[in-house]
């Protein structure tokens, strides 16, 4: 296995790789089964959890990681190869971000990083459980997008409320990973300098997800660019693009192989660029995955979701 799969170990969510069998339940409905008690409220925004059932829990968080890398990987797998329109990259730019985006969220669950959003489901079961022990805050548990932090070994996550009401999910999602790829680099470093190559790796992708001062958010800054202000001369009559469609579709397919493979930079050329950091997410992503399935027991959870698919399509 690649070193820098080795390395990306150290930060498994302890136990998560124990799970077996295919799971069922989603994170978001294991929260309003209401199978957990609190640890402490600090309050309307930041409380923490404990687990009742470590394997249910467990359980859950596994379903969303599944979920999360298989959409990943079939958003690539997708990714039309029409040669209609041979200059044009819009869809290409957007695609490769989707398959970043559910890539990313799968990493942090499977580091044990959430982020979810409590809608009226959860916020009443939160509540439900808080009123039962008499800590319920006197506003209540807000509804909002919040990060919980998983602790694999005591069983509690700790969750507070972000601030994607102003600055939106997709970008609080990125600032959130990016400081975790931050401390995974650091992390690896500090271990061995047989981990010096994965770590600067992390780095570099930490440094793309922050070109222009966007504090990990450069990714979702380019889907807006390209989706809504339909710039960088990715929509027709193309200006100014140099790049052509089946450019972008080789550095696309390159999610499939070794990520540090993966060339990131691309001076002035930034959907180019976007697309290789997409790519490099996506098969980080399936790093992870195919660590966990050939160091795990071979009905671990993976087998029953994102690495069937892989095995489906036969990349593995």
């Amino acid at each position: 296995m690649l070193p820098l799969a080795e390395g990306m170990r150290n930060f498994w969510l302890p136990k998560l790789h124990h799970v077996k069998g295919a799971t069922t339940e989603s994170f978001a409905s294991w929260i309003t089964r209401g199978d957990f008690v609190f640890s402490s409220i600090n309050s309307s925004t930041t409380f923490t959890i404990k687990i009742l059932s470590t394997r249910a829990g467990l359980a859950a968080l596994a379903h969303d990681c599944n979920k999360m890398a298989a959409a990943s990987f079939e958003t690539f797998l997708e990714i039309s190869d029409s040669n209609i329109l041979p200059k044009s990259c819009a869809w290409i730019s957007l695609t490769t971000y989707y398959g970043a985006f559910y890539a990313a969220h799968a990493i942090l669950r499977l580091c044990g990083t959430i982020c979810f959003q409590v809608d009226a489901p959860q916020r009443q079961a939160l509540e439900k459980v808080a009123d039962l022990f008499g800590i319920l805050p006197v506003n209540g548990i807000e509804n909002g997008f919040y990060v919980g932090t998983f602790d694999g070994l005591s069983g509690e996550i700790a969750f507070a409320k972000t601030n994607a009401g102003s600055s939106g999910s997709h970008n609080v999602m990125w600032k959130i990973f990016n400081n975790e790829l931050k401390r995974f680099s650091v992390e690896l470093l500090s271990s061995s300098t047989l981990h010096s190559k994965s770590a600067n790796f992390l780095t570099s992708i930490s440094n793309s997800l922050c070109q222009n001062g966007t504090g990990g958010g450069w990714l979702s800054a380019m889907r807006n660019d390209v989706n809504y202000k339909l710039s960088h001369g990715a929509w027709f009559p193309y200006k100014g693009l140099s790049r052509k469609k089946k450019d972008l579709l080789s550095i696309a397919a390159k999610w499939k192989g070794d990520p540090m493979a993966i060339k990131l930079e691309y001076p002035k050329d930034p959907l180019s660029q976007q697309v290789a950091t997409s790519a490099a997410l996506a098969a980080l992503c399936k790093l992870i995955v195919l660590d966990m399935l050939h160091t795990g027991d071979p009905k671990i959870f993976h087998a029953y979701g994102s690495a069937s698919l892989l095995k489906l399509v036969k990349i593995i």
